[in-house]
């Protein structure tokens, strides 16, 4: 072969992988074949929001929420347990203690099957004091955790509300519409001035 046609030729063949790279048909078939690096496009995972600091939520198993808190003052302690098929979102307007400090704050929102523990505490002895920690549903029923330390009875709220109820900080009690188709119910109460409440919506 001529220096002429090998020319020719040479020139012909680089045409033809010119064309071949233009139609989408390289003999490179894998990116590291021409010096790429491969990219992948998997989105990566957004973190889950995280609760207020300080709170404790579990899964509603024995032990699971549990509490012997206490503090040097008068003081509430709550374990709250979402017994219902739906979501209860934090209503911070309608909750916190009468006076005082908390201690673990409750979540943003407590899911089905879901319990928590929530705790305050005043700065002084008194003779009377109240911890609210307020749940809703979308379609507007109110769920007010509500314990009461107090010297000769504790007490707590069993009423669930449809719409949004009143509380009343003279007698330490909610007023409203009541839905009787849920309940709030106390196990396990325990203290006076150091009130322990085991709260259970169902």
């Amino acid at each position: 072969m001529t220096i002429k046609t090998a020319r020719i030729a040479c020139g012909l063949g680089s045409l033809a992988a010119v064309a071949l790279l233009f139609a989408g048909c390289s003999g490179a078939s894998d990116p590291q074949d021409i010096g790429s690096t491969t990219v992948s496009s998997t989105p990566t995972k957004a973190a889950s929001p995280a609760l207020q600091r300080d709170s404790k939520v579990a899964t509603a198993m024995d032990g699971a929420c549990s509490s012997s808190y206490t503090h040097g003052w008068t003081s509430v302690d709550m374990v709250i347990t979402n017994n219902t098929p739906f979501t209860l979102n934090f209503e911070s307007d309608l909750s916190g203690p009468s006076t005082g400090h908390w201690h673990q704050r409750p979540a943003q929102t407590l899911e089905p099957g879901q319990c928590e523990v929530v705790n305050a505490y005043a700065s002084a002895d008194l003779e009377i004091f109240n911890l609210n920690v307020v749940y809703s549903t979308t379609w507007g029923d109110y769920f007010p955790f509500s314990g009461t330390a107090n010297g000769t009875a504790p007490t707590f709220n069993p009423n669930v509300f449809d719409g949004e109820p009143q509380y009343h900080e003279s007698g330490q009690y909610w007023s409203g519409s009541i839905d009787s188709r849920y309940t709030i119910t106390s196990s396990g109460q325990a203290g006076q001035l150091h009130t322990h409440f085991n709260l259970t919506l169902s």
